[in-house]
């Protein structure tokens, strides 16, 4: 006798269909099943053109649906995909060779070898075809998926944390005490003042509002560094320290400008954005002086710099004439590098720059007198309110105890406030690490309304947790799925 066994659901093996029945071909013991099916004779898959096979004695034949077989292998790969793969190109030419033998397609045949090898192509394709009906490929990665593979948790990393910006990604959610290294809610710019470089950034905590424990640079406090001022922007709270819709232009990045030659016109920011201020920085990379060649005294020499905007349109055709922003005058008598920025108001549009050297650069060793347009800013307008997160806005000067590598390593030891169930009222948002106020608020975020929650159940399960000194302490900034 033959076994005959029927696999339609592969989740319940337990309902098998298993017959024996008398000697017979693979068709015409095949089920009526809607779905799409595989056929295996003793554990090998068999094509639908060989379903004439007689199955003799002792041998087992399984009808098992594609949506009962394992589709991936790990690591992206498919067995049976694989296997069958295979056998299209190993038996299809020899299906074609045994259709032209037998004269079956004899309309082909009367092609010659032309015509051969026409319908083995036609043989693979159709193979092809149906191993994909059978085992479809693998999924491309969605755009969400490579964000989360391209943009790693900062927290939960085996990496070197810090501070980064993660387009696209979720906007965290922190519960209980933790570090957390936040993300940029901005892009940083730097500025030149006094001489000095700062540099201005905006962190996301996460959402909602939180109890500050501390906030450090790697692992010192931030106290310890007098060059850092810092704002925390509650949830709904404006921003006052420093401007944030700033964007920087990559194409100024260093030009030495030289007598009466125009550089640029560089375009500000991008097409559909609007601009209130323009910012340019340039540095005069050897100091600014004049070596006295009797004394050996340093003097002062001047550099006269002419600043130029053209308003444009979205695909930068110009709107008017060149205006003048300013024409800008730097004296020194030092050999130690100076740098300069200047901010100009302007109406609101979309801008290109360029700026000139109007006096007449001296070239003689005895002089230090360059001068490099070193960087282009613009401001945008905002309303500085980001809603229901919590913002840690930095001005950072630059300094022997604070590098750029150590200002993308602000973390910030903070807990999650979250409203608290006394028993018959929700109180004010609370500092908490209990896990049942955060299962109450996760509840509430789905939806879910007070008289859908057990809420005497969550002041039990928090008067618990309190007793054995339980807590739950994470940060969720990936997408996960309900």
């Amino acid at each position: 006798m033959t076994t005959a066994i029927y696999l339609q659901n592969g989740l319940c093996p337990q309902n098998r269909r298993v017959m024996q029945v008398a000697p017979a071909t693979v068709r015409s013991l095949a089920p009526d099943w809607p779905t799409p099916f595989v056929a295996f004779v003793d554990g090998q898959p068999v094509l639908r053109v060989d379903w004439e096979l007689v199955i003799e004695d002792d041998q087992a034949l399984a009808f098992v649906d594609v949506a009962a077989i394992p589709q991936g292998g790990g690591g992206g790969s498919d067995p049976l995909r694989m296997v069958l793969m295979l056998a299209v190109m190993v038996y299809a030419p020899q299906l074609g060779y045994l259709a032209f033998e037998g004269g079956a397609i004899g309309a082909a045949a009367a092609l010659g070898s032309t015509g051969l090898a026409a319908f083995n192509a036609g043989m693979v394709f159709a193979g092809m075809a149906l191993v994909n009906a059978i085992a479809p490929p693998p999924k491309p990665t969605s755009a969400m998926q490579a964000a989360s593979l391209a943009a790693p948790s900062p927290t939960y990393t085996l990496q070197a944390q810090g501070n980064s910006a993660r387009l696209d990604a979720a906007i965290p959610e922190h519960f209980g005490y933790l570090v957390a290294y936040p993300e940029f809610a901005a892009q940083p710019y730097a500025e030149f003042v006094g001489n000095e470089q700062y540099l201005y950034q905006v962190l996301c905590i996460g959402r909602g509002s939180y109890e500050i424990g501390d906030i450090r640079v790697e692992d010192t406090p931030i106290s310890s560094f007098a060059d850092i001022t810092y704002e925390v922007v509650e949830p709904d709270g404006a921003l006052t320290l420093f401007p944030i819709a700033v964007v920087t232009s990559v194409e100024v990045s260093g030009q030495e400008l030289l007598t009466s030659t125009v550089v640029g016109p560089f375009v500000a920011l991008a097409a559909t954005l609007e601009a209130t201020y323009i910012g340019v920085d340039f540095v005069c990379p050897r100091g600014l002086y004049h070596v006295n060649s009797g004394t050996g005294a340093l003097e002062t020499m001047t550099i006269t710099v002419l600043i130029e905007a053209q308003q444009i349109d979205d695909v930068g055709a110009p709107l008017g004439s060149w205006t003048t922003l300013a024409t800008t005058t730097y004296s020194a008598a030092t050999t130690t590098p100076q740098r300069y920025s200047e901010r100009f108001a302007v109406a609101a549009g979309r801008y290109q720059v360029r700026v000139t050297r109007t006096d007449t650069r001296q070239t003689d060793p005895a002089y230090g007198h360059e001068i490099a347009w070193a960087g282009l800013r613009a401001y945008l307008p905002d309303t500085r309110i980001f809603g229901d997160v919590t913002l840690l806005a930095m001005r950072l000067r630059a300094s022997n105890n604070l590098s750029m590598q150590a200002s993308r390593k602000i973390n910030v030891l903070c807990t999650r406030k979250l409203p608290i169930w006394n028993g018959s009222a929700w109180s004010a948002l609370t500092a908490t690490r209990s896990p049942a106020w955060a299962l109450a608020y996760a509840c509430k975020q789905a939806g879910l309304t007070d008289a859908q929650i057990d809420l005497a159940g969550l002041l039990a399960l928090d008067a618990t947790c309190t007793a054995r000194g339980d807590y739950f302490d994470a940060r969720f900034d990936n997408f996960l799925s309900w």
